[in-house]
């Protein structure tokens, strides 16, 4: 074996170690700060989803007090609820999306955010149904059309009732997979995402 032979061979034995260095580097290094980072990210997504949730109760508060003497002030108040119900829809929607790609394979997270999006875009949908009956039915308000009135009215608390439904379904697959994931329940818990936020979906009730 000549010196050529010798050094390619140590130059291979370096190059060996080397790699199993960064090998070692990635496994116990790198992969957990990965998981820690793609972890924070996925609880900062569920809060920051919480927030909007809290934003948009907040917001249909005051939309619902219709007096006699202000009942078109009270349907314009909802309206803009809704309007904004929807536009925060979208809000939570991107930021669900976005989330998703911080579960790192995890399947309980996955299917936790799939049944998030899925409540969030038929509530979305709800809301864009709402804004439009509830024009209508300012337009029929002012041009003291009753029946018209009567008729909206019926088929937006069928809207609801049919969301509501829709929900309801969501929350009962929410409600077995947290009851299955223990540990995941009490990280959404240790999160302060209040029930209402992370199970059960407020759905506004329109009346009048």
């Amino acid at each position: 074996m000549n010196e050529d032979d010798i050094m390619d061979k140590k130059k291979i034995a370096i190059i060996i170690v080397i790699l199993a260095i960064l090998l070692g580097v990635y496994q116990f290094v790198y992969v957990p700060y990965q998981n820690e980072q793609a972890n924070l990210h996925y609880n900062e997504g569920l809060k920051n989803v919480s927030a909007i949730d809290n934003e948009i109760s907040d917001s249909f508060k005051n939309s619902f007090n219709v007096t006699t003497s202000n009942v078109s002030g009270g349907i314009e108040s909802t309206i803009q609820s809704f309007k904004n119900m929807e536009e925060k829809s979208d809000q939570k929607l991107e930021i669900l999306n976005k989330t998703r790609s911080f579960t790192n394979g995890n399947k309980t997270k996955e299917q936790y955010i799939d049944y998030q999006i899925e409540s969030t875009q038929i509530q979305k949908d709800m809301a864009s149904e709402i804004v439009k009956d509830y024009e209508e039915l300012n337009d029929a308000f002012k041009s003291a059309d009753f029946n018209k009135i009567m008729n909206i009215s019926t088929q937006i608390q069928t809207t609801v009732n049919s969301t509501i439904e829709k929900m309801k379904s969501i929350e009962d697959k929410l409600s077995t997979l947290l009851n299955e994931n223990p540990g995941f329940n009490q990280t959404l818990q240790d999160l302060n995402i209040t029930d209402k936020n992370y199970l059960s979906k407020n759905i506004p009730n329109p009346s009048i």
